[in-house]
């Protein structure tokens, strides 16, 4: 509960009430079934209201990605400053838990990358780009404190890529498949990861 309320005080410092409440409705219904009406009623304000701060639902919507992309790339840059092996698991199973929270940070943020509404795509598949790539940057640089090869790095780095991409996607579509396949495919990205660490015993 603390930690919940702890959260949402974060959040609030970041966006307004009328952004929550927004936040809340994208994350649940998608951008096209979500209207103004709607937005207001969460927020227990007019909808008049609204546009005093936001002249439609276009610019409310993308006044909540940019903040949130870069909060979630901070959050992925503090997983893994010192990464170990168990680190990259730890960042999948983070995923899985916070999809599932509220405020809806994360589902919304993956509606927006792989669900972006058609009218607004233009504007957003740039700001998708820039999530994935600086993910796969950030992974990158992982591997390479952890001593993994640097002929390797480029490769392990799409791997991993492609393992959390899994997972992401499968919260959107089948978000009850997501334990086996963490229990199927981890073992097989360790091993992979193990045999290109240093020569010391092998992390759990």
């Amino acid at each position: 509960m603390a930690n919940s309320t702890r959260k949402e005080e974060s959040l609030a410092l970041l966006f307004s009430k009328l952004q929550l409440a927004a936040l809340s409705l994208f994350a649940e219904l998608g951008y096209d079934l979500t209207s103004m009406s709607m937005i207001a009623a969460r927020a227990g304000i007019r909808k008049s209201s609204i546009y005093a701060h936001f002249d439609s639902k276009e610019s409310l919507y993308l006044s909540l990605l940019d903040p949130i992309i870069e909060k979630e790339l901070a959050f992925l840059d503090n997983q893994f400053k010192s990464p170990q092996i168990a680190t990259f698991r730890q960042c999948i199973v983070s995923c899985m838990t916070r999809f599932h929270e509220d405020p809806p940070v994360l589902k919304f943020l993956l509606r927006s990358n792989y669900l972006p509404p058609a009218e607004l795509a233009p504007q957003i598949l740039p700001k998708s780009r820039h999530f994935y790539l600086t993910i796969l940057n950030q992974t990158e640089k992982s591997l390479a404190k952890m001593g993994v090869p640097k002929k390797s790095l480029k490769e392990l780095a799409h791997v991993y890529s492609g393992l959390l991409d899994s997972h992401l996607l499968t919260l959107i579509y089948c978000p009850d498949i997501t334990q086996t396949r963490l229990k199927a495919l981890w073992p097989l990205f360790k091993k992979h990861l193990e045999s290109l660490m240093p020569s010391d015993e092998p992390e759990s």
